[in-house]
């Protein structure tokens, strides 16, 4: 079994629930953000779920701008955690930078917000992560009923900010509010950073649970509890979730994207294929679909296909650890050591920490009787996961080396 298969597809499971419906034109230059959570700079508590708020719904906005590309949710998580920074509150624009680059975006969005009586201040920056260097910063205020109005107009500054001037169409999706509850609002958002912050699928369900009873028509909640329920294994309620954020917004590019690992999981193939290749008539700069439909050719042995979809993955986001991972796993199955090798090497320059990788690369050493190389990748596969099935799988193997 190639690990690094499986975790090629869970990583991006938990992402944010955009809606770009748009591609860019082939003159159009695709600019990538990543958007930090904004720090909370009052004491109340009961408000820190604002700034998740307002990462998330300044991401959705820009998303919707066809030359934006935001970085997904799960993997700016996972970048913050292994640099050891907070969610929000990251103000040195070389942190900034350095995380950037680790999840392949060229600026970082970062701010704060504050509540003062009844009204709302909001404000952000745009680091460029070439020269970690952040502009003079933009900020919007407004009543705290308006919330919805105040994250529009701070998506529209960080627009001219990041040099980008919207169509009309753009303009009036970015002015849209994402529902119209708020406290519906609130509590998706809640959801969403018990999955980000506190890594807690059960409460994240409770939240949305919340959401959906105040808004039954709430897309995004269904697509996020449909997530959760993911991450917990049940399957079949996450396919229902799906299916209701579907039948409400049958443009959710996310969803399908997410339905279609749930297919995968499930061997169910075609039924996989299917919904990645809506994803992408729904969005075709968004690179994990791609990996997913290698993944899929992968699994049909079909390997010259499957290479042909991570090149597209790789080529939209140079920085994607999993598909360089995968590509080796196909390039290693045409018994083409020298590319499997050249791409391992890179998945793990880019990811360091991955047990998935060591252990297909080590599995790769072992098939071409290295087995020096492949004793020293397993140990380090058993080193970074003793207790978890990749662990497990590379202990198995050890045991074939003579």
């Amino acid at each position: 079994m190639r690990i690094g298969l499986v975790v090629g597809l869970t990583i991006y499971v938990a992402i944010l629930s955009l809606r770009n419906t748009a591609a860019a034109t082939s003159t159009d230059k695709v600019t990538s953000i990543a958007v930090l959570p904004l720090k909370n700079l009052c004491k109340d508590t009961e408000i820190e779920w604002l700034g998740y708020g307002f990462a998330e719904s300044v991401s959705t906005k820009l998303s919707n701008v066809s030359s934006i590309q935001i970085v997904e949710r799960s993997r700016l998580s996972d970048a913050l955690k292994e640099l050891k920074l907070q969610a929000s509150g990251l103000v040195d624009p070389a942190k900034a930078g350095k995380l950037g680059k680790l999840v392949g975006a060229q600026y970082v969005i970062l701010g704060s917000f504050q509540k003062i009586g009844e009204s709302l201040k909001a404000d952000a920056r745009v680091v460029s992560v070439e020269t970690s260097v952040s502009n003079k910063g933009v900020e919007v205020s407004g009543a705290l009923k308006d919330v919805f109005n105040i994250e529009s107009d701070l998506a529209l500054k960080l627009m001219e900010a990041l040099g980008k001037t919207p169509t009309e169409n753009e303009s009036v999706s970015i002015a849209k509010p994402e529902t119209s509850s708020i406290t519906a609002y609130e509590w998706k958002v809640k959801g969403v950073q018990a999955m980000q912050k506190d890594n807690d699928p059960a409460k994240a369900i409770s939240c949305f649970d919340k959401a959906i009873d105040l808004k039954t028509d709430y897309a995004d909640a269904y697509c996020d509890r449909g997530i959760a329920y993911y991450s917990k294994g049940d399957f079949d309620k996450a396919m229902a979730d799906y299916a209701k954020a579907i039948s409400f917004d049958p443009k959710h590019y996310i969803t399908y994207y997410n339905r279609a690992a749930v297919y995968f999981a499930q061997n169910e193939y075609d039924m996989a294929m299917a919904d990645y290749d809506k994803a992408i008539d729904l969005n075709p700069n968004f690179a994990p679909s791609y990996n997913g439909r290698g993944m899929i050719y992968l699994e049909k042995e079909d390997y010259d296909r499957a290479i042909a979809e991570y090149d597209k993955a790789i080529k939209l986001d140079p920085t994607y650890a999993f598909a360089y991972c995968n590509r080796g796993n196909a390039y290693d199955e045409k018994d083409d050591l020298k590319h499997a090798l050249q791409d391992y090497n890179k998945s793990i320059s880019l990811k360091p920490n991955v047990a998935g990788t060591y252990y297909d690369r080590g599995m790769a050493y072992l098939n071409n009787k290295m087995y020096t190389q492949a004793k020293s990748d397993l140990d380090k596969a058993i080193s970074l996961d003793p207790n978890g099935p990749t662990g497990a799988e590379a202990k198995k193997l050890l045991e074939e080396i003579p």
